[in-house]
């Protein structure tokens, strides 16, 4: 958003929304370079996209992606002044004071910077498309909820709707005691009381997003996400686009000085208009980053550029502008000239060499010429020698696309491809060339044009998964200039933690989109948590299988049973995992070790030798009871894994003289170490531990 020279340098110059619009729309231009006129300045380092430029005396204050950034020095040095990770939407200056619009709402700082806080005073969290300031009225445009005023310095705000009906405030301007305000939908509304009111005044004429204005007198320039600049000179009745020699529509930023009008494009780089908008030229020279988001202009000398990726650019001398004049068409035959000449100033360095004011031209080329008295460089102007062929768009096509090539006027045409019209429609690529011939130039041979088909395919990574409730997978898609998921998301990769099924739409950075298969990405419950109960000496598990067992949060290594016999005290957890892969803890266990739990039973049973070598023997001593039953003795090793199983057959007598049932078992398979014997009948179980030697 731009404003008049009867308008305070200090209001807002940025637009974050212009970048929402930019992501909307691919394009391509040729950008041709001469000698250097704008300059990078140091900065600001660290920073992407400068969004937005406010200026107050020697302070420029650039809003990024990255936060906000101070120069005092004309760019010669920048310092971080806040906001490091948040992307600035709109800048605004009052007096001291700075307004800073965010994604999350509007903060201020009193001192250049140095602390901030978030106006809440009838302000929620809202997106910031647009501010400005007019002394003590700053205006708030949102995204989504419309226009917010303050009257005291932003102290407290209100909605501001007195007739402003747009939802999406995307560009503010003020100039003297006017207000103009504009809207994604292409709206324009008008206020002459400082904010109290307001009437739409663009009847329906304007096309596109409103991204920026600049005025002049009765002239108000309308800056457009597509459709160019737009250009009132009834205060709003009606609209006329002004387009002429402007080659990128997509116009982000508007700013004026005198008769010259400056705009800076999305891929274009930027323009200026000499004559009040009747006429555009390239003012690129030496501008290395074509993406511009924000200009302003400074004490009428010199203007910044904010770019998207190269930080800010200065160019001076920007009252002073040459232009080139040719002394007849720029399409030469073989063997034709024609004569350059340049419109003012003292001084001559054209791009081929040359130190006159005029210049003979025979061969094709792009020429532009510095001026020493003007500090500058004028446009650049394009020669061509031989049959040209123009296109109808780029030459890089999309699958399915295609470009109409179109000869210069002849009699007769013969193209490579054997067709015999002066245009042809191509949708494969190749080199394509026309063989004319003319009254003017007899029989040409054009230049070859080279048509390409970008072949662009999108692929997500993984494809497809199982995840657990509480995680989340990434998809990471094909790289490509932008990305539009299914959900919204406009990232290359997304954490996704719900079930549902993605997909992606990516385009390159010749316009070109394609489409992804669609992933599905299935999210599964935990189960329930198990529980551990104790037995004696044993923990066990409410389930059977999928058990991991921890001692004091560490893993128990191979402890994955339902029963475990621990060797120590400590807080015991059972980790469940189910056919899923999806897993729950139980509450931790306090296990105190107190010995080998003797079951309280009617018969029990002794072991010797302990420690054993080869064999140990198992005493039954209390038969009576127990040989009616099916005795069964299982040993296993600490970590509660089953070694040896097997069932009692014999009787003996015990070490008292009573019969007894016993029977001796081979343990010499085992390791040395320590292990628990088990023997469980059909009413008792009874539990002893022996060593190994």
């Amino acid at each position: 958003m731009k404003h008049s020279l009867t308008s305070f340098l200090t209001s807002n110059r940025c637009n974050h929304y212009k970048k929402l619009i930019l992501l909307l729309l691919a394009f391509t231009s040729s950008i041709n370079f001469t000698y250097a006129q704008w300059q990078r300045t140091n900065g600001p380092n660290g920073a992407g996209q400068v969004t937005c430029i406010a200026v107050s005396g020697m302070n420029i204050f650039a809003g990024t992606d990255k936060g906000i950034f101070l120069s005092t020095d004309t760019g010669t040095t920048w310092t971080a002044v806040g906001f490091t990770d948040t992307i600035i939407t709109a800048l605004a200056m009052s007096g001291m004071n700075i307004f800073a619009g965010t994604d999350i709402g509007v903060y201020t700082s009193p001192n250049n910077g140095a602390s901030w806080s978030k106006i809440t005073a009838g302000l929620l969290s809202f997106q910031i498309g647009s501010l400005a300031a007019m002394g003590p009225n700053i205006f708030v445009g949102t995204i989504g909820v419309g226009l917010y005023r303050s009257t005291d310095t932003g102290a407290t705000f209100s909605p501001d709707y007195g007739g402003f009906t747009g939802g999406n405030v995307s560009s503010l301007s003020v100039s003297g005691t006017n207000i103009l305000g504009g809207t994604l939908g292409g709206f324009v509304f008008l206020s002459a009381d400082s904010g109290t009111t307001w009437t739409e005044i663009d009847n329906n004429m304007l096309s596109g997003p409103i991204t920026s204005f600049a005025i002049s007198g009765t002239n108000i320039f309308a800056g457009t996400g597509g459709g160019g600049v737009f250009l009132s000179t009834d205060t709003g009745t009606t609209w006329t686009t002004v387009n002429n020699g402007l080659t990128n529509t997509t116009v982000t930023s508007l700013d004026i000085i005198g008769t010259n009008i400056f705009a800076g494009t999305n891929g274009g780089g930027v323009f200026i208009s000499p004559d009040t908008g009747t006429t555009w030229m390239a003012f690129n020279n030496g501008l290395t980053d074509p993406t511009i988001f924000s200009l302003a202009i400074i004490s009428g000398e010199y203007i910044l550029a904010g770019t998207g990726t190269a930080g800010v650019w200065k160019r001076i001398s920007i009252r002073c502008v040459p232009v080139i004049y040719a002394s007849s068409a720029t399409a030469l035959c073989q063997g034709q000239s024609v004569t350059l000449s340049d419109s003012l100033g003292s001084g001559y360095l054209w791009s081929n060499g040359e130190t006159t004011q005029s210049i003979v031209v025979t061969t094709a080329g792009n020429y532009s010429c510095n001026v020493t008295s003007c500090r500058n460089t004028s446009n650049i102007l394009s020669v061509t020698v031989i049959n040209i062929i123009s296109l109808s768009g780029s030459t890089t096509l999309c699958q399915g696309e295609s470009v109409t090539l179109t000869a210069g006027s002849a009699s007769s045409y013969l193209w490579s491809d054997r067709e015999t019209t002066q245009s042809i429609v191509v949708t494969t690529a190749g080199n394509y060339s026309c063989n004319v011939t003319s009254s003017a130039c007899g029989i040409i041979n054009t230049d070859t044009i080279v048509i390409t088909v970008d072949t662009l395919s999108c692929v997500i990574t993984p494809g497809g998964a199982t995840v657990c409730e509480g995680d989340s997978v990434v998809l990471t898609s094909s790289t490509a200039t932008s990305y539009n998921w299914s959900n919204g998301a406009t990232t290359q990769s997304i954490t996704v933690k719900s079930t549902d099924n993605y997909s992606v739409i990516v385009t390159d950075a010749n316009g070109c989109s394609a489409g992804s298969d669609t992933i599905s990405v299935t999210f599964h419950s935990n189960p329930p948590p198990p529980t551990i109960n104790q037995d004696g000496n044993y923990l066990i598990s409410s389930d059977t299988t999928g058990n991991q067992w921890y001692l004091n949060d560490t893993i128990i290594s191979g402890a994955t049973g339902q029963l475990y016999i621990p060797a120590q005290s400590g807080i015991y957890t059972v980790e469940y995992t189910n056919g899923n892969g999806c897993s729950s803890f139980s509450a931790p266990f306090n296990f105190i070790f107190t010995g080998i739990y003797e079951a309280i039973s009617d018969y029990s049973f002794s072991i010797y030798p302990n420690p054993a070598g080869n064999q140990l023997t198992v005493v039954i001593a209390n038969p009576a009871s127990a040989g009616k039953q099916s005795i069964a003795l299982d040993i296993y090793n600490v970590i509660g894994e089953k070694v040896f199983s097997s069932s009692l057959s014999g009787v003996y007598p015990d070490n008292f003289g009573r019969e007894g049932r016993g029977e001796a078992i081979d343990v010499s398979i085992l390791p040395a170490g320590m292990y628990f014997i088990q023997m469980k009948s059909e009413s008792a179980i009874d539990t002893k531990r022996f060593v190994k030697e």
